[in-house]
């Protein structure tokens, strides 16, 4: 048998994300680009999901349109502190001054991203093109439905 006699066997490029949706993507957290960059990060630190530290910025209609990430936060508060001048403002104002910009002024436009038709080797390809953990699925109109966590994708391949 081409399937190796096994039920339910697919081969590597067979398998789609819709395929393992349910097993190894995670909700996704979203934030309008309009939130405040200070929410945005409440909302990062408040996440159930651990493994993921990012945000996926959605337009009025859930589309993605960007996103944030721990790492681009990190930057965004050392460029401004290379730009500001240090005076008598406090450690926890200057992040308070930092934060008042919104979502959507910070985030990475056009990211990549994967859909359940999408061949799940294919979104490997990506994570590691765009070196990436984590890739949000999109239905066929750009909302964003979840997202495929590339450590849960290790956890179920190690485990077999």
């Amino acid at each position: 048998m081409a399937d190796g006699g096994k039920p339910g066997y697919r081969k590597i490029d067979e398998v789609r994300v819709g395929d393992i949706f349910q097993v190894v993507c995670g909700k996704a957290v979203t934030v309008r680009a309009d939130q405040s960059l200070h929410d945005a990060v409440r909302v990062l630190l408040e996440r159930p999901e651990p493994n993921s530290r990012k945000l996926y910025v959605v337009d009025g209609q859930g589309r993605l349109a960007g996103i944030v990430t721990l790492e681009t936060i990190m930057r965004h508060i050392g460029y401004y502190y290379s730009v500001r001048k240090p005076g008598v403002m406090s450690f926890f104002q200057f992040l308070r001054e930092i934060l008042k910009g919104s979502a959507g002024e910070i985030m990475q436009k056009e990211p990549a991203r994967v859909t359940k038709e999408d061949r799940v080797l294919d979104a490997l390809k990506l994570m590691v093109e765009h070196h990436v953990n984590d890739l949000p699925v999109v239905d066929e109109g750009g909302a964003v439905v979840g997202e495929l966590n590339g450590l849960e994708v290790l956890r179920r391949a190690a485990a077999k």
